[in-house]
């Protein structure tokens, strides 16, 4: 819900720069005792406060608060333990010190222990042994000089003792084990621990911890964030603004260098976000030596297995949201096992958020983009801050091929849920494995719906980079997905390109066919020139070969645009070319299908008789393949048909039978049409509720789309009296 201002250390960087030699001579050491570096002890009858106060800047984190107050307001029968985790900078410390607040203001908390793992005394390259920590959190309370014990054990009883009559709250922040945490976690009742860690701790779930992930900011409370930071983001574009939080991912610490960079005067908002997008990268959200948002995934990174670290490599040169997970297997040609576990790593250290579908923070896929090119000039920062890590982090290796192999993988799974969704005509060949098919055509709409984004920017990917066996196959794949949802706009787009991967791999078939599915995208936005000239090359193309029904098809396409522009005599001796080839192929559903739309145009010309006979042998020959999608179209051509006859109690019940046959299907676009038909029937009859009921419903389904026809719904819907 809403976000934090980043409260995370600025000093990684700094860890990381700093002695390694000090590092490395005191590998050896098993504890080193910092407990002369403590101010004086605390007299026991004080009570200490050592959190840090939480930013100026903070921005509500409501949700996030509301977990700490329910756990402050109720009678616990032991400590209560909070696990804020996330990315590094993405507000997990200004939300540890928010609570914390809140709790002493609120709920009465009098003493509050803090010990922050990457800090002060605390970091010699690593991290700091609990016996440290421990005599750091007693000092506090007072308890030095020969009171405290010498080693871990003593000092963990001491701890528990001094604890054990006190209502204490502990802060850690910057956690990297669950051993931290159990060991810091007072001897009483009421007590509460928040925690703050880059990693998802999820064993302490099984000490009843509350585990609590810490997201990036929504949009609204980014653009807050930024005006509370710089006096001059008010004033600026709208759009421009919204540009700057999708490409920090609503990333608090991110947004905070942003803001100081603007509020400088050296940098113009229009500057900051051209250098963000191009060669500048991530190396422009810097403010020196410590400030640089690139400082803590480097510390993650560097942490990874080499495994690990080469899957977010190629990850984040990934196009798209998302990977899916068998994609990733393909990418690194690694078993299932084996990718799971380097997911699994990734995972827990919040560099990737999901597991059957991986996606990854805005921030992090730009950093693990850039850390996979070594000489790239945005990833300079990488030789200057790490140094004598760099060469063996940075290694390109095979990167290019296995994103073929991952672009590859998308092709195939989109070729399985289009083969799933139904039979129909192809030119792309697939050797579809079996574990690759998908249950049922609603599970496979499913995929599509979720994947769309990641295969359209997949497609637009394979087509700048020259894979013509990527580009136009994966948009013929993705035509259940066009035809039910109608994303117009990357539908043209990926149409256009998929045209010019045809033609530039010289396959004349691919070529004719693109241009057919493409047409469609142009008729949708009646852009009827361009879906004429598609269509008329498509057809020399067509003939130029031996594939019958590939010239079926294409007078199909054909056919639909005449429709389009009320020339249904024409339409109709296209439709009954392609139905004579499709009887003399022998193939059923093309015939079914040809049949219905020689129905259509005979509706339009009048003769209904003729139309609903054809629509009755469309229907017979499509019920026993079971074909829904094409059963839910004949049913509506025969409710348009059944109208404009005067016959309405059967038009409704017809369109009535084509919605429940499309149910759960995901056609958008059909169930839009059924519904302003109903409309128009319910208008017909004086209805206006019904009238009402199924406008409403149409606009919903083509506002979702795009579709140009969602205003003229709209102001039909509004004239309507209100009922």
């Amino acid at each position: 819900m809403a976000g934090a201002d980043s409260g995370d250390r600025w000093n990684t960087v700094n860890r990381i720069e700093g002695s390694v030699d000090n590092a490395v001579q005191a590998r050896d050491i098993d504890t080193i005792n910092f407990t002369t570096n403590y101010l004086p002890p605390t007299p026991p009858t004080a009570k200490p406060w050592t959190v840090p106060a939480p930013p100026s800047t903070f921005v509500d984190r409501d949700d996030h608060l509301d977990v700490v107050h329910a756990l402050a307001g109720q009678q616990q029968a032991e400590p209560a333990v909070v696990v804020f985790s996330g990315l590094a900078g993405i507000g997990k410390s200004a939300l540890l010190h928010k609570s914390a607040a809140v709790l002493r203001d609120q709920f009465g908390f009098k003493v509050a222990l803090y010990a922050d793992f990457l800090a002060g005394d605390f970091t010699l390259g690593g991290t700091p042994a609990l016996s440290d920590v421990l005599g750091g959190l007693l000092g506090d309370l007072g308890v030095g000089g020969e009171s405290m014990p010498a080693h871990l054990p003593g000092r963990q009883r001491q701890f528990r003792s001094a604890t054990s009559d006190r209502r204490v709250l502990v802060g850690l922040d910057n956690v990297r084990e669950a051993g931290q945490v159990q060991a810091l976690t007072p001897n009483s009742t009421g007590s509460l621990v928040l925690a703050a860690s880059e990693l998802r701790l999820e064993e302490l779930a099984l000490d009843d911890a509350h585990l609590v992930e810490v997201p990036g900011l929504d949009a609204p409370d980014g653009a807050r964030l930024l005006a509370a930071l710089c006096d001059t983001m008010p004033l600026a574009p709208v759009d421009a603004v919204d540009r700057l939080l999708s490409m920090c991912g609503g990333h608090p610490l991110a947004l905070r260098i942003a803001a100081v960079l603007l509020r400088s005067g050296r940098w113009q908002l229009d500057r900051l976000l051209a250098e963000l997008d191009g060669d500048g990268g991530l190396n422009v959200l810097s403010l020196g030596r410590g400030r640089h948002i690139a400082a803590p995934f480097l510390a993650a990174y560097q942490q990874l297995s080499p495994d690990a670290a080469r899957l977010l490599r190629v990850l984040g040169q990934m196009p798209g949201p998302g990977v899916e997970r068998h994609v990733a297997a393909a990418m690194v040609d690694a078993t299932a096992a084996d990718v799971d576990e380097w997911l699994d790593e990734l995972h827990r250290a919040h560099l990737v958020d999901g597991h059957d579908a991986v996606t990854m923070h805005a921030i992090v896929r730009r950093f693990a983009m850039e850390v996979s090119l070594a000489d790239h000039p945005a990833y300079r920062y990488s030789a200057t801050r790490v140094g004598r890590w760099a060469d063996a982090w940075l290694s390109a290796g095979d990167d290019d091929a296995l994103l073929r192999r991952a672009a590859a993988g998308w092709v195939q799974r989109a070729a399985a849920a289009d083969a799933a969704v139904g039979p129909r005509y192809r030119v792309a060949v697939h050797d579809i494995a079996p574990e690759e098919t998908f249950a049922d055509d609603v599970s496979a709409m499913a995929w599509f719906n979720e994947h769309h984004d990641t295969l359209h920017a997949v497609l637009r990917d394979a087509a700048s980079r020259g894979w013509d066996d990527v580009a136009w196959p994966l948009f013929e794949a993705l035509w259940p997905y066009y035809m039910a949802r109608k994303p117009l706009r990357a539908w043209t787009e990926a149409g256009e390109l998929a045209v010019r991967s045809a033609e530039r791999a010289g396959d004349v078939r691919a070529t004719a066919r693109v241009r057919c599915l493409l047409a469609r995208a142009y008729l949708e936005q009646k852009r009827f020139p361009h879906a004429d000239v598609q269509l008329a090359a498509a057809t020399r193309e067509a003939e130029s070969t031996d594939d019958q029904r590939l010239v079926a098809s294409v007078l199909d396409f054909a056919g639909q645009s005449r429709i389009r522009q009320d020339d249904p005599a024409g339409a109709l001796a296209l439709f009954e070319r392609a139905l004579a080839i499709n009887e003399e192929l022998g193939n059923d559903r093309g015939i079914a299908l040809q049949a219905q739309f020689a129905g259509r145009c005979h509706g339009l010309l009048g003769d209904h008789d003729a139309a609903l006979a054809l629509f009755d042998r469309a229907r017979a020959l499509i019920e026993p393949l079971d074909d829904r999608r094409t059963l839910a179209r004949i049913e509506l051509s025969a409710g348009r048909v059944l109208a404009s006859a005067g016959r309405d109690a059967e038009a409704a019940a017809g369109l009535d039978r084509s919605l429940r046959v499309a149910a759960d299907l995901g056609l958008d676009a059909h169930n839009a049409e059924a519904l302003e038909l109903l409309a128009d029937l319910a208008a017909r009859a004086g209805d206006v509720p019904g009238e009402r009921r199924n406008l409403a419903a149409a606009v919903a389904i083509l506002r979702r789309t795009g579709s140009p026809r969602t205003e003229a719904l709209q102001a039909r819907l509004d004239s309507l009296p209100p009922v």
